[in-house]
């Protein structure tokens, strides 16, 4: 996905604005990356004893259960707009 949106983000911007735009890019990665990393450290403190996930394990392991279960959910969400996205410019073009 990265070499995608890079090469994205290069071929759209002018030559003059395609190192500002890299650079803004690289910002974004980096501060998205630092803040996920915060969010998931901090979901791992405080759901530490609740089971959300209803097929993993409980304890120790139930813990990472429910955050991959989470992302699943994320996963799931982003596919529905992704194919909702795709099918409002599809209609578009007909």
């Amino acid at each position: 996905m990265q070499p995608t949106l890079v090469n994205w983000v290069s071929s759209t911007l002018e030559s003059d604005e395609s190192g500002i735009g890299m650079g803004v890019y690289s910002l974004n990665n980096f501060l998205s990356t630092a803040i996920s990393g915060a969010i998931a450290s901090t979901m791992l403190d405080h759901i530490s004893q609740v089971p959300i996930n209803p097929f993993g394990a409980h304890g120790i392991s139930g813990v990472y259960s429910n955050v991959y279960f989470f992302l699943f959910i994320l996963t799931l969400m982003n596919l529905v707009l992704l194919y909702q996205w795709m099918y409002r410019f599809r209609n578009k073009e007909i």
